[in-house]
């Protein structure tokens, strides 16, 4: 609704490509079919929270110029959202590793970025938000959506109830930073669309041809062997998540 008012003469389409609870490098090989294909004009690129699996440069540097070889001209912005974990180092000011890693891609490409922390660690100092509920105090009655009930404590807004995602009030607070930011350094006032120059390659093996292939296509070798999903060491390594995705 922001980028409608802000822009009343452009058609203004969002493409919901995000996958929760997925990093940078599930999100370089989703890239070209989920979100270029579609052709967008602007790319929010968000995954400090889940990270990379340890592609940090490589899928996060990926995205980027996967993005600018389809269309030069595609701006992107990285956000940065957060969780209970960082808040102490962001409240001093610090960077997460990934965070870090992914301001790096920023800096050697001149990408605008996001960070959501500088705002709600100022709220939390000044004992304005809590980040989660001390007690029950945001517990959903049965068959209620869980934003029908106002998310504060004592007059105090709450931001989350599990530490990590936003009830429709943080969310409100991430709206806010986003179209502020957008308004007052990212956005230039006048200016027509151009193409974005691409400096050397930061990473030795950047995910540049990352895609998605179905597993039909690739199941058929004999090299692959059935799992013993009772031993397998990987695929218990994260069990709940390993076993909702592939049962």
């Amino acid at each position: 609704a922001w980028f409608r008012d802000r822009f009343p003469r452009a058609r203004i389409e969002e493409i919901n490509a995000s996958i929760s609870g997925t990093g940078s490098d599930y999100g370089a090989c989703r890239l070209p079919g989920d979100v270029l294909a579609k052709k967008p004009d602007l790319l929010f690129v968000e995954f400090r929270v889940n990270g990379s699996a340890g592609y940090d440069y490589q899928s996060v540097e990926g995205i980027v110029r996967q993005t600018w070889a389809a269309d030069p001209k595609t701006d992107i912005c990285f956000v940065y959202t957060l969780c209970e974990w960082m808040l102490k180092d962001l409240a001093a000011g610090k960077q997460t590793s990934f965070g870090a890693a992914m301001e790096k891609i920023c800096d050697h490409y001149g990408i605008p970025s996001i960070d959501y922390g500088p705002e709600i660690t100022k709220r939390l100092a000044a004992g304005t938000l809590l980040f989660k509920p001390t007690k029950n105090a945001l517990k959903p009655e049965a068959n209620q959506h869980p934003d029908a009930k106002k998310a504060d404590e004592n007059g105090v807004l709450v931001f989350s109830r599990d530490g990590c995602h936003p009830v429709k009030e943080g969310r409100e607070i991430y709206r806010d930073v986003v179209a502020r930011s957008m308004a007052g350094r990212i956005f230039p006032a006048s200016g027509a669309p151009a193409a974005h120059p691409l400096p050397a390659q930061l990473s030795k093996n950047a995910w540049l041809a990352a895609e998605l292939v179905p597993s039909a296509e690739i199941l058929k070798g004999e090299a692959w062997k059935p799992v013993d999903t009772a031993t397998d060491p990987v695929y218990r390594a994260s069990l709940r998540r390993t076993h909702r995705t592939l049962r």
